[in-house]
């Protein structure tokens, strides 16, 4: 990711923009490689500020799967916090902005779960989780909302 995500123009002002990164070494950091169990690099971790991990993943992200997984983490940051509106704000800019990302069907299945803690209603989980089934049915996440039925 050295070589061609964080030299990225658009992922390095992505990320002055939306998040607080720290690059540690590893090897360096034993104390924090224990902490959120960074088990292989690269770890990526986004926590709240208070330092709870709320979003993992590892390896290798190009340029635009990174900034979909970033956003993505931002949601699942919000949603941590409490911040459904703002979650929803986030998992649907991810799909929206990047729909064919693997981010995208994850970021639906959360996003209609921030829509209705957000307003209570069903509605928007249902629209966001029936867009999984049309438009990503070979995901994970179209399994876990296989029982939505469609229009």
């Amino acid at each position: 990711m050295d070589a061609v995500t964080y030299p990225d123009s658009d992922t390095r002002k992505f990320l002055a923009e939306n998040v607080v990164a720290h690059k540690v070494c590893v090897d360096d950091e034993e104390r924090l490689v224990t902490r959120y169990d960074v088990a292989w690099t690269p770890g990526l971790v986004w926590t709240t500020p208070a330092g709870e991990a709320v979003h993992t993943n590892v390896g290798y992200f190009d340029p635009t799967e990174f900034q979909a997984e970033c956003s993505f983490a931002c949601g699942r940051v919000a949603a941590a916090r409490g911040d459904w509106d703002r979650a929803l704000e986030r998992f649907d800019a991810t799909a929206e902005r990047w729909p064919h990302s693997h981010a995208a069907p994850a970021a639906l299945f959360w996003a209609g779960a921030a829509s209705k803690r957000s307003t209570g209603e069903v509605d928007g989980l249902l629209d966001r989780w029936k867009r999984i089934l049309s438009d990503h049915a070979e995901s994970a996440w179209a399994m876990k909302v296989s029982f939505v039925e469609e229009d």
